[in-house]
């Protein structure tokens, strides 16, 4: 009787065991599903964004799918980073809200933590520096310092970083320091590393340059040991930095370099921006205005494509400064002022008194007193008030390791005391129920052994199921590969053979098209007694069309050339305004004949510009056709030339029936047909406009076309000046 009773308990209980998870296997293979998509949506985060955004949807969808909420607050917040990568838009701001509304639902204070640490550093990159430090300051209430150390340094170091931006610089080291001694108690080297670079920044910015170069060579020096590459590439970014303050040009310029080819291999906008903006502080300080310049403009597409406010400020200040020094006072003070208006909306201090002051010397120098007094009240102002701040700083800054330091000890105190209570619980407990566990563990370890067993029995069978699967995959994907080669090898010869053919066809015919003109000005001569109108009217048509023919032929033989990389161009200062005054002379009598003006505005124009001077009137004849093709009798075209920082544009303006949306899209393509027709039936391939952009681009230049229907056309061409 005994031994039946514990065999019917060890049914019951395998029974009990086996219940849920037949139930929960399919969870678990929908949460492994999520997982890989996951896996795959973080190997093309930064390769390929829009398949990563495509694997980062099936992921969420996944894990919603197994009712696991941890993974979709997860898979969310990814998403809503990937998101804020690509847009300046609010979108990241909606998907992030939804993984904190699933966090405040299901998750524990853990992920809660986590939730809270990851919308702030959203809110950081888009410069909403009040709203990330809510976020961090609502991630420290669900952090337990002694159970959830790592996150307690994710959250103080990130809350540092955005104290740093603002300014408040006794905030940001009382925050780092607190991280570095958690760091340094569990012996998280990596994360020293990074907190050493972030203090030094800290004490750079006070103008403490020897407690600066103390930890940033301390932090490079962890790096190296860890061989870390993105913390060596920051590093080096800042000892650059010092290198420059320090006259080392050349060491710096190595230094920043090194880090801008890193970042660039890593994606890294922020680093690239920041980068580039060092490298134009550099070229200033090395009497190279152009060079920095460049730099600035180049670190102000990223900051402003990307929204990086402050980096878009710094570059703004420079670039005011430098046009100071050149004496081009107007654009000076628009940089000016557009620092000062981000430094306002960043709170960020110490910048918003350097706008101030440069404001005030670029209007003193204008001869404006009035405007220069008021400039520098205000950076007066904030000079003491940064002065006062830097004071109290250090006192700050030595108040907080002291209660860091005092904290830390508490901690440890009670930490040991909860340790020594949980050990003399557990030992009660386990006294008490001793007997009870002793009696229930043979049972529990048969049923295990059961459940083990199927499982993994029921694992290998799927696994070598997926092998095979996985096997006959990779047969017929080599399959197509190698289709696909031989196919590229015939497109390949394909394409060949007809470029042959093309500049064959188009060289035998211009030939005999030659020929029959040359007869055709000898047979107009010796007939020239003949005056009947209807055989002038013949001889007129016949040359009209060898000239169209031989014109085509040349356009596709110019096309063909173009394709081959085969135009020699020679770039030298040209005159656009003459160029403009060839072209009306040339078509004057064209446009005359179908009762159409040609204004040209820019008589007299004695700027250059970077072209070549044959490519440029073959252009601009181009589009001077086309606007003598689509204008009816009576309307004017108009020529004009204007300028941009650093550009000169070529404008030609027709009062036609202008260019829809769809023609506009396609308007630069070979052999494209548009919905509107010439006025007088004029005949066109449509490789003109094709080869007008190709020749300026091959210039370096651009052009584009700016229409509304029913009130013409405006193409513009533009060329960098000489």
């Amino acid at each position: 009787m005994p031994g039946r009773s514990f065999v019917i308990s060890l049914i019951i209980l395998c029974i009990y065991w086996m219940t849920p998870v037949v139930q929960g296997r399919g969870l678990e293979v929908e949460c492994d599903s999520a997982e890989f998509y996951f896996n795959a949506f973080d190997a093309r985060y930064k390769s390929d964004p829009d398949s990563a955004a495509y694997f980062i949807d099936i992921a969420i969808a996944r894990a919603e799918g197994c009712n696991d909420g941890e993974r979709q607050v997860r898979y969310l917040l990814e998403k809503a980073f990937l998101i804020s990568e690509g847009e300046k838009s609010e979108t990241y701001s909606q998907v992030s809200n939804v993984a904190l509304a699933l966090a405040l639902a299901h998750g524990d204070s853990l992920t809660l933590a986590r939730t809270y640490r990851k919308f702030g550093t959203l809110h950081n990159e888009f410069s909403k520096f009040d709203s990330a430090i809510y976020m961090y300051n609502n991630a420290l209430k669900y952090i337990s310092p002694g159970r959830d150390s790592l996150e307690l340094i994710k959250v103080l170091t990130r809350r540092g970083i955005t104290y740093d931006s603002q300014g408040v610089y006794d905030k940001a080291i009382s925050d780092y320091l607190k991280a570095l001694l958690i760091c340094e108690d569990l012996n998280f080297y990596e994360e020293i590393s990074g907190l050493y670079n972030n203090i030094a920044i800290v004490y750079k910015k006070q103008d403490d340059l020897p407690a600066a170069i103390n930890y940033y060579h301390k932090a490079r020096e962890l790096a190296m040991e860890l061989e870390n590459e993105e913390s060596m590439a920051i590093c080096n970014v800042n000892i650059g930095l010092l290198e420059k303050d320090l006259g080392n040009y050349a060491i710096s310029d190595s230094l920043f370099h090194s880090s801008l080819a890193y970042f660039d291999k890593s994606y890294f906008d922020y680093g690239i921006a920041l980068v580039l903006h060092n490298l134009g502080e550099l070229k200033r300080k090395e009497g190279n205005n152009q060079e920095a310049l460049d730099y600035y403009q180049r670190s102000q597409k990223y900051a402003s494509a990307r929204s990086f406010k402050q980096i878009e400020a710094n570059n703004s200040f420079s670039m005011a400064r430098l046009y100071v020094d050149e004496r081009k006072n107007s654009l000076a003070l628009r940089h000016a002022h557009h620092s000062l208006h981000l430094a306002t909306e960043l709170n960020m201090k110490q910048e918003q008194s350097e706008a101030n002051k440069i404001l005030s010397e670029i209007y003193e120098i204008s001869g404006r007193p009035g405007l220069a007094l008021q400039y520098y009240k205000a950076y007066h102002q904030q000079e003491d008030s940064l002065y006062n701040e830097k004071k109290s700083a250090i006192i700050n800054q030595l108040k907080t390791i002291y209660e860091s330091t005092q904290k830390d000890a508490e901690i440890s105190l009670l930490k040991k005391e909860q340790a020594l209570q949980e050990t003399e619980l557990a030992a009660s407990i386990k006294q008490r129920r001793f007997l009870v566990i002793l009696s229930i563990a043979l049972i529990v370890i048969f049923g295990l052994l059961a459940f083990m067993y199927t499982k993994t029995r029921r694992y290998n069978e799927r696994l070598k199921w997926k092998r095979e699967e996985i096997s006959k995959q990779k047969l017929k994907i080599e399959a197509k590969q190698q289709e696909l080669i031989l196919k590229n090898k015939d497109l390949v010869k394909l394409s060949q053979e007809k470029d042959d053919l093309i500049n064959i066809v188009a060289h035998d015919l211009r030939s005999p098209l030659n020929q029959v003109k040359g007869l055709l000005s000898i047979l107009k001569m010796e007939v020239n007694a003949d005056k009947k109108p209807e055989t002038q009217l013949y001889f007129n048509n016949i040359d009209l069309a060898i000239d169209t023919l031989r014109g085509r032929i040349n356009k596709i033989l110019d096309v063909e050339l173009i394709n081959a990389d085969k135009m020699s161009l020679k770039l030298e200062q040209v005159n656009p305004g003459i160029v403009l005054e060839n072209v009306q002379s040339i078509f004057k009598g064209q446009a005359a004949s179908k009762g159409i003006k040609i204004n040209n505005l820019c008589n007299g124009f004695d700027k250059t510009m970077k072209a070549d001077y044959n490519f440029t009137i073959q252009i601009m004849e181009n589009l001077v056709s086309n606007a003598i093709k689509f204008s009816k009798s009576g309307e004017d075209i108009t020529l004009k030339i204007s300028e941009t920082s650093g550009h000169i544009r070529l404008h030609v303006k027709d009062q036609g029936p202008g260019i829809t949306k769809d023609d506009r899209a396609r308007l630069f393509k070979k052999y494209s047909r548009l919905s509107a027709k010439p006025t007088a039936n004029e005949k066109s391939i449509g490789l003109g406009l094709a080869i007008v952009k190709k020749y300026v681009e091959s210039m370096g230049g651009e052009v584009w076309c700016e229409s509304n229907i029913g009130k013409g056309s405006e193409f513009i061409v533009q060329f960098a000046k000489a």
